[in-house]
């Protein structure tokens, strides 16, 4: 799939995640989520996000990710909260280049958290 300007790489994760007011959403299952996420991040599931997460998200900046590159979901995602008003951006990179990379991970799984 073609990037868009919307999609961010994990260092402008990074970068934007260190500026106030971005909140990075995990959009993968609830039991996903439990075993290992990025860290801060907060859960709101693609099916919830799709039928009123720019409700829970409102006014919040916003940075979607899923499994990885080959999921689609963090765009998808990332197009719905811009279709109701959100500046929601896309890290397609997902949990699985976060943990290749070592950044640091939540959850019951996490070797770091």
């Amino acid at each position: 799939m073609e990037q868009n300007s919307f999609d961010v790489s994990k260092e402008q994760v990074m970068e934007l995640m260190g500026q106030r007011g971005f909140t990075l959403v995990d959009i993968l299952g609830k039991a996903s989520y439990e075993d290992s996420h990025i860290k801060g991040a907060i859960s709101v599931p693609f099916d919830e996000l799709e039928d009123h997460g720019w409700e829970i998200l409102g006014g919040r900046k916003v940075i979607t990710y899923c499994h990885g590159p080959s999921c689609e979901a963090s765009e998808i995602a990332a197009r719905i909260l811009r279709d109701h008003g959100i500046e929601a951006y896309a890290y397609r990179g997902g949990l699985e280049e976060w943990t290749d990379s070592g950044l640091p991970l939540e959850g019951k799984y996490s070797k770091q958290g």
